[in-house]
């Protein structure tokens, strides 16, 4: 055997010399360029950074998109839908004047065209001017059209349109948007006209849609397109019209739509279609941006819905944004201009320094090469010693091989006196003893603790004797000592073995100071998850591969109102997850739970529902993320908390947004120029409508009396009659709104109880909320508000209800102002009869009637008689009572139709209407005279008067106001020669 070793062992050596003096010399050793090393992975990070950079500045104009965009479809909603409501009520009281102009009636009636058109153009021509109206018919009660006022020639055709059909259909006025053949909107508003039940015809305006949209893009700022669907029109029609209006629109510049509107400034239509259809297949409703004559616009839209309820097209927002992305795109290039000089000083720099780095590292390598070879030298030399001394280490070459096995940990061989005999690497560089040092000394004062050396003694006596020992040929941990006195773990293993007839043992000895760090830092991170799992806020549990528990934290249990003993080992989708919100069975093949066990892919589930253990359920957000073991699925944790009061706040948000677009409704409805009634029936309307609430669609707003503790029903909504007229007027403290009125205090109820005093036959269960109106500490009204039976209040709806009375009250006041208004400009504050602004209207409207329809009314100047005589004796106050009861019996004499005015002081005048003979007249005046000269009783005292009246019929008496007034006045005075008495201004000589 060693002459065999001997051999090898040289040419081995001399192989390895060769071979570095080889490298050395030829420079076979491979070299990998620093400056490749350094710059590829700094020109991929800086490439990184860049893309990186392009990346978030795209995103930030995402969202900058989205700022723009997200909320223009619902504003174009809410502004199209006012514009909708104040254009009907506009066309509404309009058409309610033409019903009451009786000679239009009448020309209707008779089917007489010109008339019709000599009396509605002016009027058409106001509404053109003042409202924007552009369609006008008369319709006959078959709808067939008698005349286009703003179309004279057209008539005669059959009118098929929605809102006609559902005035004829319900006998009431119907409004809606409709579409024309063209593929344009009309707002449009008819008005059936009954006489006596009689269905006389139907009188219809209309606006342009394009007019509205004109308005919102003032208002906005936008460019607003109108593109209709072909489905609803008629090629031949739609491009006749096309041609007829001037419009540069093509039928066929589209594949499924018509450009009917568009606003663009120097944009054609041809232009326009050519750049939406270059969008491809994306719908319409779903481009986001659009490029028209090197303008960039951002967009979004709603479809456009006719009065059937038909989408039959989509109203486009364009918002342009070509300078904000001229200025992004500039931000760009700047950007990257900055970067790329930097990056190339920072390459230049890099360069200088790696070429000196490199050059360094060269000379060093060198050196390397060069003292390997010489320690090549060194090592033949030794090797050439080690064959002289091979026969001596021929024995300990043979311990060698027995022991070879085990060498990548301490070998330690003992003698049979217990001293060391051999003594590896590894051994060395455990206990820090050199071979040298170890070899020949006992054992056990070297490497054992003083506390394990009496036992090993004792031990290794018997140990010399059989061979035996009790570690012999096991492993066993116990304590060794180093070198420098430090005690460590070691594990060691013990075999005895027999040389030259006597028990020497070995020992194989491995240092498990790193297992035992190891084993108490696994402990540590143990307490450390336990720790967090207990003190952690959101509920964590383990799941194994059959969905059973396998750890649980106490957020968690206390969640699911359990303990975590008592959910330890359960299944949780059968304990926690079974059942959905909607109180369906959840299979648990469906759960994403168990979908991230079955697949490994992390689930999490934003808005989904618990069970706890006494039945009660609540809202969570959970993730589900697979346990992964040496490559294997082996369960999965699962992260929840409680999103009870997230979902609340955010109801909170939406709860306030409704209900402050309900009180911008509320306050919009009283700007046009409606009754109390009307906008307290929209309003009503608005209140009901708050999808937060769980109101019933049936409610009433009550108005109090003047000067009066009555509440009076002003509007209602689906109120059984009954009610209506048990409810009409209703005292304070009666029932419910009564009890609210009186205390000024909501009055809630979730049943029929005692304090509903006033039911019906028939009468469901439900509650109610009375909410008083107050206006700065004066009670106006009651809102009536009906709820399911059963309904729980909370603070927040209570507070939200009291903000929309409150509002109601603004508007209730401001109506009121109006009327006062009206009233003290136009009405005499003592007896409430026109004064002579109005008296002057009123005249200037008979007039005006008269000189339209050739016919004929009386002028009465009254002055009553004796009246500075009461005034005198019994003062002013009785005065002003006499001139009231005076006021009352004068309109007791007349007609509705006629005007009873206070000129001042004791003059009166009256207007009669349609007089055609001075009989007529004078019957009014003797019944005037009679009964003024009945007793007036003022005070304590009874009084006569009389009166002097003067009569002017127009037109023998006077063609203008001031002829008129001017010979009634005349005849008036010539009356007061004989008092009490009347006289025509035509009779005097």
């Amino acid at each position: 055997m060693t002459e065999t070793w001997r051999p090898m062992s040289v040419i081995l050596s001399s192989r390895r010399l060769s071979k570095l003096n080889a490298d050395a010399m030829g420079g076979n050793v491979a070299e990998i360029s620093l400056k490749r090393r350094v710059f590829v992975p700094l020109i991929a990070a800086s490439l990184t950074l860049f893309l990186l950079s392009i990346f978030t500045i795209y995103h930030m104009e995402e969202r900058h998109w989205q700022e723009h965009t997200g909320h223009a479809d619902e504003l174009l909603q809410h502004h199209l839908r006012v514009q909708q409501q104040d254009a009907v009520a506009m066309m509404t009281h309009h058409l309610q004047g033409v019903a009451e102009d009786k000679a239009m009636v009448s020309a209707l009636m008779a089917h007489d065209r010109d008339t019709l058109l000599k009396l509605a153009t002016p009027l058409f021509n106001n509404f053109k001017a003042s409202g924007n109206i552009s369609h006008f018919y008369f319709h006959t009660p078959d709808l067939i059209n008698l005349l286009r006022v703003h179309q004279p020639d057209r008539y005669g055709d059959t009118i098929n349109r929605v809102t006609a059909e559902q005035a004829k259909q319900t006998g009431a006025l119907a409004f809606g948007m409709e579409m024309g053949p063209l593929g344009t909107f009309t707002l449009r508003v008819v008005l059936p006209l009954f006489e006596q039940s009689k269905l006389l015809g139907f009188i219809e305006l209309g606006v342009e849609a394009n007019l509205l949209l004109e308005h919102i893009e003032q208002m906005m700022g936008w460019k607003l397109i109108l593109l209709t669907d072909k489905e609803h029109l008629q090629r031949n029609d739609c491009q006749q019209g096309i041609s007829a209006m001037g419009l540069d629109s093509n039928w066929d510049a589209l594949e499924k739509q018509v450009l009917s509107r568009q606003s663009l400034d120097g944009v054609s239509s041809a232009m326009l279609a050519e750049a939406i259809s270059d969008q491809g297949n994306v719908p319409v409703d779903e481009l986001h941006d659009l490029t028209v004559a090197e303008r960039h616009y951002w967009t979004a839209g709603i479809p456009a819905i006719d009065v059937a309820n038909r989408k039959t097209g989509e109203i486009l927002i364009l918002i342009d944004m070509t300078e904000t992305i001229a200025e992004t795109r500039w931000s760009i290039f700047q950007l990257s201009a900055a970067f790329a000089l930097l990056g190339l000083a920072v390459l230049s720099v890099f360069l200088r320094i790696l070429g000196k780095t490199e050059t360094d590292l060269r000379t060093a390598r060198q050196q390397v090469i060069d003292e390997s070879a010489q320690r090549e030298r060194m090592q033949a030399a030794h090797i050439e010693q080690l064959q002289q001394e091979h026969q001596l280490l021929h024995e300990s070459e043979e311990k060698f091989q027995k022991i070879s096995s085990s060498a990548q940990d301490a070998v330690i061989c003992v003698d049979d006196h217990a001293n060391i005999s051999f003594w590896n690497a590894a051994a060395e560089r455990i206990f820090g003893y050199t071979a040298q040092e170890a070899v020949g000394t006992p054992v056990a004062e070297y490497l054992a603790p003083c506390r394990f050396r009496t036992i090993f003694i004792k031990s290794f006596a018997k140990f010399q004797q059989s061979g035996m020992a009790p570690a012999i040929g096991r492993v066993v941990e116990l304590e060794a000592l180093r070198k420098g006195g430090e005690v460590f773990p070691a594990e060691i293993s013990l075999a005895a073995s027999k040389i030259a007839g006597k028990w020497n043992s070995i020992a194989i000895l491995r240092d498990i100071t790193d297992r035992k760090r190891n084993q108490l830092a696994l402990e540590a991170s143990r307490n450390r998850q336990r720790l967090i799992l207990e003190s952690a806020g959101d509920g964590i549990y383990g799941l194994d591969l059959q969905g059973k528990t396998t750890f649980i934290n106490p957020a968690a249990a206390r969640m699911l109102a359990s303990t975590e003993e008592e959910l330890l080992g359960q299944p949780m989708h059968d304990l926690l997850h079974h059942t959905r919100a909607d109180g369906s069975h959840f299979p648990k093949e469906q759960c994403p739970i168990y979908a991230a066990i079955k697949d490994g892919q992390t689930r999490h589930v934003k808005d989904d529902l618990f069970w706890r253990m006494d039945g009660s359920s609540f809202p969570v957000d959970y993730i589900s993320t697979p346990i992964v073991e040496t490559g294997e699925i082996v369960g999965a944790v699962v992260t929840f908390n409680d999103i009870t009061e997230r979902k609340q706040a955010d109801q909170e948000i939406k709860t306030a947004l409704h209900i402050q677009r309900v009180l911008d409704s509320i306050l919009n409805i009283a700007l046009p120029p409606l009754s109390m009634k009307e906008v307290l029936a929209r309003a009503l309307d608005e209140v009901l409508s708050i999808p937060s609430f769980a109101l019933l669609n049936k409610g009433s707003i009550f108005l109090v009396r003047d000067h009066e503790e009555m509440l009076e029903m002003a509007v209602q909504k689906n109120l059984n009659d009954a009610l209506l007229s048990a409810c009409a007027l209703l005292p304070f403290g009666r029932c419910l709104c009564g009890k609210a009125a009186a205390s000024r205090k909501v009055v809630f109820v979730n049943g029929l109880d005692h304090n509903h005093e006033i039911t019906y036959k028939g009468i469901n269960p439900h509650g109610h909320y009375c909410l008083p109106i107050i206006s700065e500490g004066t009670l106006l009204g009651v809102l009536n508000l009906y709820v399911p039976a059963g309904h729980r209040d909370s603070e927040a709806e209570l507070l939200y209800l009291k903000t929309v009375a409150d509002t109601l009250a603004t508007v209730i006041e401001r109506k009121h102002n109006e009327e006062r208004l009206h009233q003290l400009a136009h009405n005499d504050q003592l007896t409430g009869l026109p004064n002579r602004t109005l008296f002057h209207d009123r005249l200037q409207m008979s007039l005006a009637m008269a000189e339209r329809h050739g016919g004929n009314f009386a002028l009465m100047f009254l002055d009553l008689d004796h009246f500075k005589e009461i005034n005198d004796t019994l003062g002013h106050d009785a005065g002003d009572e006499l001139l009231k009861q005076v006021s009352t019996r004068l309109l007791q004499c007349v007609r509705k139709s006629d005007t009873v005015a206070r000129m001042g002081g004791d003059e009166f005048t009256v207007i009669l209407s349609n007089v055609s003979k001075e009989e007529q007249a004078a019957q009014i005046a003797e019944k005037i005279i009679a009964m003024l000269s009945e007793p007036f009783e003022l005070g304590e005292h009874s009084r006569r008067i009389g009166c002097s009246i003067g009569i002017a019929l127009y037109p023998f008496d006077g063609v203008d106001i001031t002829d008129l007034l001017k010979n009634a006045d005349i005849a008036m005075y010539r009356a007061k020669e004989t008092r009490n008495s009347y006289r025509y201004f035509s009779h005097l000589s």
